[in-house]
């Protein structure tokens, strides 16, 4: 299960997520521009937790104009059995 909320304000987007599983896993986060990223960011690694939660804020900073053409793309990578992070498809 894989729960989201996006506060979008002018300029600024926020990021909350949480997560129910038993690996290790963390949420990178893509701004895109004309599906150009512009910007990455991640969130930490939430370790082998019975009910993993990421309460993160993570803001993005850009120019009105480009409001229109941008995107956010969530990913989320899982921890496979040698420690090796891979998109959850």
């Amino acid at each position: 299960m894989l729960c989201f909320h996006i506060l979008i304000q002018r300029r600024t987007q926020t990021q909350r997520v949480i997560l129910i599983y038993h690996k290790d896993y963390f949420i990178k986060l893509d701004l895109k521009n004309k599906n150009r990223i512009i910007k990455t960011k991640r969130t930490s690694v939430c370790r082998q937790q019975s009910q993993p939660e990421f309460n993160e804020s993570v803001k993005f900073t850009m120019d009105d104009h480009q409001l229109s053409t941008s995107c956010l793309t969530i990913s989320l990578y899982q921890a496979d059995d040698k420690g090796e992070y891979h998109t959850v498809r």
